[in-house]
């Protein structure tokens, strides 16, 4: 049972308000009959508008137009609008709008005003970008499974170039068209490749066995939309190895994985070994001819807590 006085004591509409009682306190809106604006914009996934950078994009605007109607739309310096021409009795008006070249985000508002009042609405715009690192810089979102990289909880993020060395912990980006290594095992290793055209052209090479470092309450291994592969001879039958190790995520996004010849992916089969939540989505996975049986991923599932592999190319 609730014993707590209602916040809002009565609602009624009188002479040209909208009264909401709340205590002793009465709040007026006023009531402006036939003042309208509502956006409609198509394309709106989750009520975001996404469009191309430097190109000029427009959407409708439902109105309801008096004489002496203003409208208007606001928008960051770097977002060029406009209002197309207006008279009384207009039941729509267009608004266009080019965005700034470089990634992105505002939102846009539109306002029809008549004399002392105001309806609006808004929507929330983004440009459309070919390239991570970009993005990155401008602060939006990657994400990868449940991991959401953004500047500004991963402000070190850096551009690796053609013949640089990955190293073990952090978050880097694969320049485009550059082959990079990784020696020995990783912890807490985050790799992005710079665009977003899924040709696999940041290339990411290993030498050697690669072991999962023991991080259970850290990030883990993920890797979005680069190519992976194997340089050199490996003396051992497989690729990774968790070496007696539980970690939180091992995450494949995207990407080309290219198996060393006659080799397992993984041997993450020991009694001490374990990955709390395992991605491996929409990958090419190639697989060299040979006469052995190859085991792609070995596993005591009693040691897995998501385990997802769904959408892949062998």
């Amino acid at each position: 049972e609730n014993n707590n006085p209602p916040l809002i004591n009565k609602v009624e509409v009188k002479d040209g308000y909208f009264n909401v009682t709340i205590g002793d306190q009465v709040y007026q809106i006023p009531v402006v009959e036939g003042l309208e604006c509502a956006i409609n914009a198509e394309g709106l996934v989750d009520g975001l508008w996404t469009i191309a950078g430097g190109v000029e994009a427009s959407f409708s605007v439902k109105v309801n137009l008096a004489d002496g109607d203003l409208v208007r739309v606001n928008v960051p310096a770097d977002w060029n609008a406009r209002v197309s021409e207006y008279s009384a009795g207009a039941t729509a008006v267009t608004v266009t709008l080019t965005p700034p070249i470089t990634p992105s985000e505002c939102t846009i508002v539109v306002e029809v005003t008549r004399g002392v009042n105001t309806a609006s609405d808004q929507i929330k715009a983004k440009t459309i970008s070919d390239s991570y690192w970009a993005e990155y810089q401008a602060g939006f979102d990657i994400k990868i499974g449940d991991v959401v990289i953004n500047k500004f909880d991963y402000p070190n993020a850096k551009l690796l170039q053609d013949g640089e060395t990955v190293p073990a912990t952090g978050v880097y980006f694969i320049a485009d068209g550059a082959i990079v290594k990784r020696g020995g095992g990783v912890s807490d290793l985050i790799l992005i490749a710079e665009k977003k055209n899924n040709s696999f052209t940041s290339k990411v090479l290993t030498t050697g066995i690669i072991s999962l470092g023991n991080a259970q309450e850290g990030i883990g291994f993920l890797c979005k939309g680069i190519a992976l592969s194997s340089d050199g001879e490996l003396k051992n039958v497989y690729w990774f190895n968790l070496s007696s190790n539980i970690i939180e995520r091992l995450y494949l996004d995207h990407c080309r994985i290219e198996l060393p010849k006659d080799k397992n992916f993984s041997n993450f089969s020991t009694a001490a070994s374990g990955i709390r939540n395992l991605l491996i989505e929409s990958c090419y996975i190639a697989v060299p001819n040979s006469n052995n049986t190859i085991l792609f991923m070995r596993y005591d599932m009693g040691k897995f807590g998501n385990a997802k592999i769904y959408n892949n190319v062998f």
